[in-house]
Formats: structure tokens, sequence, C-alpha cells
């Protein structure tokens, strides 16, 4: 299995990111004013990319989760083998043809075309552990298992 930039997962039970003034988010919203959390995870080389354009990126596999994203959403930021290293809000979503991460443009086409714009809250200084619950299978993954 490949390494994909981004990716969505929910996880049962975990504590969403901190909100602006250190409150915390509690769930996943099902109305339209209250927004979804998704888990992005992929190599850090890939976030170091991510984190500088404020975009991330999932292939086919998992366009279907891509779809459910909404501008206003949650995202946490996972570093394969590193941890947890922040948490932003989508802005957007678009699909793009153009390579933008190194394996990308190494192999000369695009691997992650459903792109999604995020604004960058908070880059943690040291990575948290990643929670036990946490899904980080896929390079998108719903915060918590409703889905």
């Amino acid at each position: 299995m490949h390494q994909q930039p981004g990716s969505i997962t929910s996880t049962a039970g975990s504590t969403p990111p901190p909100a602006r003034g250190g409150s915390f988010f509690t769930g996943e919203g099902h109305a339209s004013s209250m927004p979804s959390y998704w888990v992005l995870s992929g190599t850090l080389e890939n976030w170091m990319v991510a984190l500088e354009k404020g975009i991330w990126g999932v292939s086919e596999k998992a366009r279907a989760l891509w779809v459910r994203v909404q501008p206003g959403d949650i995202v946490v930021f996972y570093a394969t083998g590193t941890g947890v290293i922040g948490y932003g809000v989508v802005e957007g979503k678009f699909e793009s043809g153009e390579p933008l991460w190194p394996r990308e443009k190494k192999e000369g086409k695009v691997i992650w075309p459903y792109r999604i714009k995020i604004r960058v809250e908070k880059v943690f200084d040291k990575p948290k552990p990643k929670p036990k619950d946490m899904l980080v299978a896929f390079a998108i993954n719903k915060l918590t298992e409703e889905a």
C-alpha cells in the first residue's frame, strides 16, 4: 500500500483539537451549521508541502469521503510514524491534474487529484501521540465511526 498525502478518518470517542479560545470540539456535526471532523493522514514529507501550500490531496480510492468534506469542517493533521502535528479548517475542495507532492513530481503524474484547501489553525511544536482509537488507515478518515 502506498502512502497518500492525506486521509480522512473517523475515530469514536477521541477528543478533537482545541477550538480557538481554548474550548474543545466535542463531536461530529449533523446540521449544515455544524462542522464534521476529519483526520488527514500521510507522510511527514507530504505534510511539509501541504502545510506550506494549504492543500491536501486524496486518491480515487478516498473520493467518496472527499465528496463529504465541506467548507468549515475541522481537519486534524496526522503524519504517519510521527503523530498528530496540527489542525485546521476546510476552506474548499477542487480537483487538480498538477503534480504537487514529491512522489507525484518524481513519477510525473498526479496520484492525489482530489484536493482540499485548508486554513492551518495550529501546527504543534512537538507532535502529539496518536490516540489509540484514531483511524488513520486512509488519506482521509472520519474522526468518529459515525459516518
